[in-house]
């Protein structure tokens, strides 16, 4: 198992008490922590040796943000607090799609133990998105499923995805050891 640097999870919870401290509402506070969970496991990944945790970071984080984007702008789905006009992208929730990236990331590469505090921050994002009625339980639960999806996808040891440039366009290729 891979073990982050004391330094980097001491930068991160300064970032996180910083942030904190500027929060003026839950929605505010949960605003915040979205963007620190995932954050922090970007941090954890770049003090490795190699760059293998942070590709595969990226990766998780640019492909569920991708679709969660793309599905919001298919589906138009009214927020819980729609007043008929504005956004009409309740479905699935980008800030838990955010949050539950970095937290499952942290899990997955790093270990369960690792995992507990950024797991229940993502979760306190979840609930701050639907009790601020920006979204329903559903789309943070399919955001978070979304992102869970994509991590495992491109970290787990047992499964390989390679990106490579052609004049033609972009190859990828997805392969599983056994």
């Amino acid at each position: 198992m891979r073990r982050p640097k004391r330094r980097v999870l001491l930068v991160c919870a300064v970032c996180f008490f910083a942030a904190s401290s500027q929060a003026r509402t839950m929605q505010d506070f949960g605003d915040d922590l979205r963007l620190i969970v995932p954050t922090w496991a970007f941090g954890m990944a770049i003090a490795e040796e190699t760059w293998t945790g942070t590709r595969q970071f990226l990766y998780s984080l640019l492909s569920s943000q991708l679709v969660v984007e793309g599905l919001k702008k298919i589906t138009q789905q009214e927020r819980p607090n729609y007043s008929g006009s504005g956004d009409k992208d309740s479905f699935p929730s980008g800030h838990a799609a955010g949050a539950f990236t970095g937290a499952t990331f942290i899990h997955v590469r790093y270990g369960l133990s690792h995992a507990l505090v950024p797991y229940w921050l993502a979760t306190f994002v979840a609930c701050t998105r639907v009790e601020s009625g920006r979204h329903y339980p559903r789309d943070v639960i399919i955001g978070a499923a979304i992102s869970a999806f994509f991590t495992l996808l491109f970290v787990d040891e047992k499964s390989q995805i390679e990106l490579s440039t052609r004049n033609d366009g972009i190859q990828v290729a997805y392969k599983i050891r056994t």
